[in-house]
């Protein structure tokens, strides 16, 4: 019969109109739940690129406040006083090394012992990214989301998985090639 599958145990068939795709009713309702954090700590893997917004605090011999410093295209930050800081591709733990050079260099009171000038970086606003959602979702195209969304996040934009989709593999490539696949 075609709108029957056979049964795992070889028993008697299995009516489709029973199956669906697991996970499909989570995506159904329309909910907050599944949109990205847009507040609060970043990832520790979190990876600068244009579009970000770094907030730079210094404290001690030197009181100055930068709240706006916008990452370019280029992937740079421009601090007054100091110049181009290179960031793009860094995580906040690799621009803290970085500006402890570049900072060092400007203000004597910036160094790892005995500081009398001590700074704090953060990230002000994240970027946002175009991905594009194809294969078997319900409403394929392209989104823009957080940089801080998961692939779950992008699936719920679109969605979720389409009637003849699945949860079982679901890829994120770049560039032609798959970076993970999510099961």
């Amino acid at each position: 019969d075609a709108d029957t599958v056979p049964s795992p145990t070889g028993e008697e068939a299995l009516p489709t109109a029973d199956l669906s795709v697991f996970g499909q009713s989570i995506f159904a309702r329309a909910t907050t739940q599944f949109q990205p954090l847009t507040a609060g700590p970043v990832d520790p893997g979190y990876m600068l690129g244009p579009g970000d917004q770094i907030q730079l605090i210094l404290t001690g011999d030197v009181e100055l406040a930068y709240v706006n410093l916008d990452v370019t295209r280029e992937g740079f930050v421009v601090i007054p006083d100091v110049g181009q800081v290179f960031v793009n591709g860094l995580t906040l733990d690799d621009l803290r090394e970085s500006l402890y050079r570049s900072l060092g260099a400007i203000y004597s009171g910036v160094r790892r012992t005995d500081p009398t000038t001590r700074f704090h970086v953060s990230l002000g606003r994240l970027r946002t990214n175009q991905v594009f959602l194809i294969g078997e979702v319900t409403l394929p195209g392209a989104y823009q989301v957080n940089a801080a969304a998961t692939v779950f996040n992008g699936l719920y934009s679109a969605g979720g998985p389409g009637d003849n989709g699945s949860m079982r593999s679901v890829q994120v490539r770049r560039g032609g090639s798959v970076l993970r696949d999510v099961d």
